[in-house]
Parts: C-alpha cells; sequence; structure tokens
C-alpha cells in the first residue's frame, strides 16, 4: 500500500513542478497537471517495477515512475495547446 501512495505522490509533486515552471496556475490547469502526473506515474511506475504493487519498489520502478509523471505531462500540454486546421 506505501508503493501506491509513494508513486502519487511522485507523480503529483512533478504535476505541482510542472505547473510552477509554466506559472499556469489558472483554468483549473493545476489539478490536470497534478491528477495527470499522478496517472502516469502510477502507471509506468508499476509497469517498470514488474512486481506488483505490494512488492518493493527497484530502482526501476522510482525511474519508471518519474518518467511516467514527466511522458503525461508532456503529453497534456500537447493536449492543450493542440489546434486542428
Amino acid at each position: 500500500m506505501t508503493n501506491f501512495l509513494v508513486l502519487l505522490v511522485i507523480g503529483a509533486a512533478l504535476g505541482w513542478l510542472a505547473t510552477a515552471a509554466r506559472r499556469a496556475f489558472g483554468q483549473g490547469e493545476m489539478l490536470v497537471n497534478l491528477i495527470g502526473g499522478a496517472a502516469g506515474s502510477f502507471a509506468l511506475g508499476l509497469t517498470a517495477n514488474g512486481k506488483g504493487l505490494y512488492a518493493g519498489l527497484s530502482a526501476a520502478g522510482y525511474a519508471g515512475a518519474v518518467a511516467g509523471a514527466i511522458a503525461a505531462l508532456g503529453l497534456l500540454t500537447l493536449a492543450r495547446h493542440w489546434r486542428p486546421r
């Protein structure tokens, strides 16, 4: 259960950092970044760990969590600024 919380905190922290770095605190963007970062961190962190939710997290799990959060936040940014032609 602790692994679940660690993955969510890593993603939420990276989401908050992305919001602060872009100074984009309007229109619910912070909440979207927090949730998106946490979701990406959780998904890729568990996939990279390969042991499941209740086994201990490995270094690959932590690296996967960070990479997943960054990827999810990048996709959110692209989706937010995409304009159809």
